[in-house]
């Protein structure tokens, strides 16, 4: 990785302070969806493949959130697969939620 792509993945973390985010990546590689919030050490909301939801804390997102070490604090079965189980999330998290995660706000 070079500066030029480190100071662009430490702007996408960045951006995470104030709002929640979906890491693209993850979802592409792996169908996971994985929404954080918090910078560099926050939240997260990850729909696993299978359904299942883990919420937790997150540390050492730098200069991404794939380098972040996580601490789950809840799981649960809550769907068939990770689009089902997002569903779900989005629906208790509500509209600011779904907005954030899908890039709508700054």
């Amino acid at each position: 990785m070079d500066k030029t792509e480190f100071d662009a993945w430490m702007a996408e973390t960045r951006r995470s302070i104030r709002n929640w985010r979906m890491d693209d990546l993850r979802y592409e590689n792996d169908g996971e969806i994985l929404a954080y919030k918090g910078g560099a050490r926050g939240v997260f909301i990850l729909a696993e493949a299978d359904g299942t939801v883990e919420i937790g804390d997150y540390d050492g997102a730098i200069p991404h959130i794939g380098e972040a070490f996580f601490t789950v604090k809840h799981r649960r079965k809550a769907g068939r697969c990770a689009d089902d189980a997002f569903r779900i999330v989005c629906q208790r998290m509500g509209t600011s939620f779904l907005l954030d995660v899908l890039g709508f706000t700054s």
